[in-house]
């Protein structure tokens, strides 16, 4: 995730933040937003949301899939619909199983259970494969409406 840390990198400066108010601001420990920056460690879907919604960009901006920042104006803050929930209401709305769905993206089915669950979070690499099954962004996937 290359782009990743670049685009949080570019982002901060833009904005003239430290990495220590951006971790602040977000509720992220310092630790772990700076080793987003240095590629060590990779958010997960919440830290992803915070952090759009903090530089008012898309989630596909920062992780480096368009090259347009996806202005959040463009998003309801207020009226998300949590990963877990929007991940069930897509897959049944595309009429598939959690066995297929596990199939799909090479995991076991307890895994992908516990995604439509909450009780555990797939990994950027897994969210982005959903979001191309489904044919949505990954905004769209992890709850976050277009208005």
């Amino acid at each position: 995730m290359k782009k990743l840390n670049q685009r949080l990198r570019k982002l901060r400066e833009k904005n003239h933040y430290t990495q220590k108010q951006v971790a602040n601001a977000t509720d992220i420990s310092f630790d772990a937003y700076r080793g987003y920056e240095y590629q060590d460690v990779e958010p997960n879907i919440e830290y992803l949301i915070k952090i759009a919604e903090f530089y008012d960009v898309s989630v596909e901006y920062i992780l480096g899939i368009q090259e347009d920042s996806g202005v959040s104006k463009y998003f309801d803050k207020g009226n998300n619909t949590p990963f877990p929930i929007r991940l069930r209401e897509l897959r049944k709305k595309a009429r598939l199983t959690q066995q297929q769905m596990a199939t799909l993206i090479n995991k076991n089915m307890r895994t992908y259970r516990r995604y439509e669950k909450g009780e555990n979070f797939p990994s950027i690499e897994i969210l982005i494969t959903l979001a191309d099954i489904f044919h949505v962004t990954i905004d769209d996937l992890i709850g976050r409406k277009a208005l």
